[in-house]
C-alpha cells in the first residue's frame, strides 16, 4: 500500500513499488507527458477527497520524477477524488482497492484491458480477499485465511497456519484447498498459485514484507516440490496440500509481517511467533 488512510505521505514500502513503475516506463520507451492520477475511497467529504487525491499524485510525482532524468518523460499530477472507484463496494477491501494512484501513458482508455487468462497473479499492492472464512472442522485455527475464484474456474482457499522464527529464517506454513472447480476444466498447478502463471509448474514468487521498515524478503528455501499438482486426476474437490517456505529474517526486529502470494494478494499484519 502506497499510503495510509487519510494521508498523502508515501509509506516506507512504497519506494520498491514506484521503482518498479519507473523501470516499466523506461523499458516501454515512453516519452512525453505521463499522467499520474490519484484516487480515494468514499470516506470523507468529496471536496476533501479531491484535494487528497491530488496531493497523493503530487507525492508520487515527486518520488518518481528524479528517477526519470534524461528519459524525455514528464509526469503530470491529477486528482480524481472518489469519482472513479475501481470497486463500487463499501467493504474495507473495496475501499483499499479504491485508494490508489494510476500511471497512464499512450492512448489511455476508460475501458479495462481484457485480462490474459494465463496470468492469475495480482499486484503486490493488492490486498488478499477477506470473505470472513471460518476455521475448517477438525483443523487448527489459522493465522489468516483468504479465498479467490480464479478465471471463473477454480475457487481456491489458502490458510496460513504458521509464521515463526527458525534460526536465521522465518518459516511460513500454509494449507491450500480446492474449494470448487468448473466441471470439465483443466487441472491447476499448485505452483501456479505462487508464481501467478497457470502454464508454469515451477517458480516461487511469494514474499514476506516488513512494511514498518520497507523491507521485502524473497524466498530462500521452499518445500513446494516440482512438479507438484494440487489436484491430479482422481483427486476430489476438498483435497488439501500443505506447503512451507523459509525466508531470511528481517534485518530489523519486528513481530508483524505481511505475506504476499501472487494468486491471492497480500495478507497483512500477521504475527511472527
Amino acid at each position: 500500500m502506497l499510503f495510509k488512510t487519510g494521508s498523502a505521505d508515501l509509506t516506507p514500502a512504497a519506494e520498491k513499488y514506484l521503482a518498479e513503475v519507473v523501470g516499466k516506463l523506461k523499458a516501454a520507451g515512453v516519452t512525453g507527458e505521463v499522467e499520474v492520477v490519484g484516487h480515494t475511497d468514499d470516506v470523507g467529504e468529496p471536496d476533501a477527497n479531491m484535494t487528497l487525491s491530488r496531493q497523493r499524485a503530487d507525492s508520487v510525482v515527486q518520488a518518481m520524477q528524479p528517477q526519470l532524468v534524461n528519459t524525455g518523460i514528464t509526469l503530470v499530477a491529477e486528482g480524481k477524488g472518489e469519482t472513479q472507484p475501481r470497486d463500487k463496494g463499501t467493504t474495507p477491501e473495496a475501499r483499499r482497492r479504491n485508494r490508489r494512484v494510476s500511471v497512464l501513458y499512450g492512448e489511455a482508455s476508460d475501458r479495462p484491458a481484457q485480462p490474459d487468462p494465463r496470468h492469475i497473479g495480482v499486484p503486490v499492492t493488492e490486498p488478499a480477499p477477506n470473505p470472513g472464512l471460518r476455521p475448517l472442522p477438525g483443523e487448527p485455527t489459522p493465522i489468516a485465511s483468504t479465498q479467490r475464484t480464479i478465471n471463473n474456474t477454480w475457487t481456491v482457499r489458502l490458510d496460513v497456519v504458521e509464521l515463526r522464527a527458525v534460526g536465521p529464517f522465518v518459516q511460513a506454513g500454509y494449507r491450500v484447498r480446492l474449494v470448487n472447480q468448473t466441471p470439465g476444466s483443466s487441472n491447476l498447478y499448485y505452483a501456479s498459485l505462487f508464481n501467478g502463471d497457470v502454464h508454469n509448474d515451477d517458480g516461487y514468487g511469494a514474499e514476506l514484507i516488513d512494511k514498518a521498515h520497507g523491507e521485502v524478503l524473497g524466498v530462500a528455501i521452499t518445500g513446494q516440490g516440482r512438479p507438484l499438482r494440487d489436484w491430479e486426476e482422481g483427486e476430489h474437490v476438498g483435497a488439501v496440500k500443505y506447503g512451507w517456505a523459509l525466508f531470511p529474517r528481517p534485518s530489523q526486529k519486528t513481530d508483524r509481517l505481511s505475506f504476499y502470494v501472487p494468486a491471492f494478494g497480500v495478507l497483512d499484519n500477521l504475527p511472527v511467533r
